[in-house]
């Protein structure tokens, strides 16, 4: 008995060790991926990398289009060390106009300050896959510091927008290699939307 429990026990650390949060878009559902910016969002099928996607569609109107990532990618990230990451697949499919080289993928920021990935050029009509680790040394840090970034990130998101101009954006395979810790929010809880961003 002891030894079964304790065949148990490893199994359950080793899960714990390799903890991760990942959305493939496979159930045909955006599990809670969102946008913010002038285009519009949904589900494509068939189109994937492989199967479903997400697709944000920039109009070329407006604010910039930014996949905006669900409670499950959000909390204390302490846990995560220099050899987790995040990533994601992306396909671009320019439209009109010129695309913009050296951008941000993604962006992290909470309390404690704010965070970019480093600066790439896409590539047109082709998915590529972009991974980040979560070594401060990698990011370029706009606000506070990584510490205490790391102690809650709140918000998550991935560029929608690589052009100057009109395109879409696909994006399948988000993923962190950990589980951020639920950092409870505790009242009072107030919105008055003065930032200018729906919080």
């Amino acid at each position: 008995m002891k030894i079964f429990s304790c065949i148990i026990s490893i199994f359950f650390l080793f899960s714990y060790m390799q903890a991760q949060v990942i959305t493939n878009f496979e159930n045909d559902s955006l599990d809670g991926w969102r946008s913010e910016g002038d285009g519009k969002y949904y589900i494509e099928a068939g189109v994937g990398n492989p199967g479903i996607c997400m697709r944000i569609d920039d109009d070329a109107t407006g604010d910039t289009n930014l996949g905006i990532a669900p409670f499950p990618y959000l909390g204390n990230w302490t846990s995560a060390d220099t050899t987790d990451s995040i990533m994601v697949d992306v396909f671009l499919s320019k439209i009109s106009g010129s695309i913009t080289p050296d951008l941000w993928v993604f962006r992290i920021s909470g309390p404690g300050g704010s965070a970019t990935s480093p600066g790439v050029t896409l590539t047109p009509e082709v998915w590529e896959h972009f991974s980040v680790s979560l070594d401060s040394s990698v990011w370029k840090l706009t606000t506070g510091n990584w510490d205490d970034l790391m102690a809650y990130v709140n918000h998550l998101e991935v560029r929608a927008e690589f052009i100057n101009g009109d395109e879409f954006v696909r994006f399948d395979n988000i993923k962190l290699t950990f589980t951020p810790e639920i950092v409870p929010i505790l009242p009072p809880v107030v919105s008055d939307f003065e930032n200018g961003l729906y919080e």
